[in-house]
């Protein structure tokens, strides 16, 4: 199966919609992808809503990158949708995403891609997974 987007050019940033879902319902959230980012990150004010907590977590991670050294908390997500695909227990960082007022509200990192062929096709703006 193919899936493919267009993107905005003049962004110089990729979105992407997640649809995930958690104990206390579904939300639609406003991804960048990542391809620096090891793993996908959700804010995790968003997983709280959706009734995921730090009690749930497998494990605690240090992050490091342009803003530090930063510790977040791993956690399986029920049931995770976006770029054709559908995962059951995959696995996202909960971290606060700062700043919170560009809208960004998760990361799509190199764990959800990895075993994929993405291709960023820069002149068209498309991102075909």
């Amino acid at each position: 199966m193919m899936w493919t987007c267009d993107y905005d050019l003049t962004e110089g940033i990729i979105w992407v919609t997640v649809h995930i879902f958690g104990p206390r319902g579904d939300r639609y959230l406003d991804c960048i992808l990542d391809t620096g980012s090891p793993q996908s990150i959700i804010d995790v004010a968003i997983l709280d809503l959706l009734g995921y907590s730090a009690q749930m977590g497998t494990r605690t991670v240090i992050l490091s990158g342009i803003g530090g050294r930063l510790r977040a908390y791993e956690l399986p997500i029920q049931r995770f949708e976006t770029m054709g695909l559908v995962l059951t227990s995959f696995s996202v960082l909960a971290q606060n995403i700062v700043p919170d007022n560009l809208g960004v509200e998760g990361l799509i990192g190199m764990d959800l891609i990895a075993e994929r062929v993405l291709t960023i096709d820069g002149q068209k703006g498309r991102l075909v997974v």
